[in-house]
């Protein structure tokens, strides 16, 4: 039996409609576990990592924006949350005397808000343990000079000597 040519057209097309279905579909289903594994890295704090996957599904298929932008919203709440315990932090390293026990808690909070911290974030959790530990070894040298100056004044030289020496 011969066909006339459009039907013939149309067996030839309906293979590649169907498997061009087919791949957006399985294309769809790669593109959904990304972003599960996207958000199963938020959960895990490792923003970085999850915001290269989101901006790749997004770039790949721009249908799942909406989700990918779910996402993000995810991880600007946390690093806004970072922001506000490093302001406090912040304040806390301008006092004259610190509380050091508050001071490295927040810090432990810093570390635990972020697992994965880019350079800068590092270097600010870096700065900020140097910036307590200078603020506690003033405290102690103000401590001891104020100690040995009244053994001073009381012409105690040797006690003196040996709060210096300490």
């Amino acid at each position: 039996m011969i066909r006339p040519p459009r039907a013939r057209l149309v067996l030839f097309l309906v293979p590649f409609f169907l498997g061009g279905v087919l791949l957006s579909i399985c294309a769809s289903g790669v593109q959904e576990k990304r972003l599960e594994q996207a958000e199963q890295l938020i959960e895990e704090k490792q923003y970085n990592e999850a915001i290269l996957i989101i901006s790749e599904v997004i770039q790949t298929d721009p249908r799942r924006f909406d989700q990918g932008e779910a996402l993000l919203k995810k991880i600007r709440e946390a690093r806004n949350e970072y922001n506000q315990v490093f302001g406090e932090l912040a304040e806390l390293l301008k006092q004259e005397d610190i509380d050091e026990d508050a001071a490295y808690a927040l810090l432990q909070e810093l570390r635990d808000l972020d697992k994965n911290p880019n350079k800068a974030s590092e270097r600010i959790v870096a700065e900020a343990t140097a910036g307590i530990v200078f603020k506690i070894n003033d405290r102690e040298f103000r401590r001891i000079m104020e100690e040995a100056a009244a053994e001073l004044i009381v012409k105690e030289y040797w006690n003196a000597t040996e709060l210096y020496l300490s």
